[in-house]
């Protein structure tokens, strides 16, 4: 399974269920207006982290639900992130990093 996080306040906008819309707190990639301070990276990172601990959380959360299309599917056990991933996303539930030349992997 591959799944994709559009991180709240960094994507132009985030719709949650029940129609409520976020805006990005820290630019816009395309623009060029991207935020780079430190607290602006700082909040990125935090909401980041929300953002995948929600994830694994839902996933866990389906893989154990009778009646879901994933109920025992899911081999939590190996998660792997890619993309421009921080290695201090601190969820020991994460076996891999990789995937931009930011990044670190760890080993499985």
């Amino acid at each position: 399974m591959v799944g994709v996080i559009d991180h709240t306040y960094e994507a132009t906008a985030v719709e949650f269920p029940g129609g409520r819309i976020v805006r990005s707190r820290v630019g816009s990639h395309l623009g060029g207006t991207l935020l780079r301070d430190r607290n602006s990276l700082e909040f990125a990172l935090d909401v980041r982290q929300k953002d995948l601990t929600f994830a694994l959380d839902e996933l866990a959360r389906l893989n154990s639900q009778r009646g879901s299309p994933f109920a025992g599917k899911l081999d939590l056990a190996a998660i792997a992130l890619a993309g421009p991933a921080d290695p201090r996303s601190g969820d020991a539930r994460i076996k891999r990093i990789g995937g931009n030349r930011h990044s670190q992997e760890e080993p499985a």
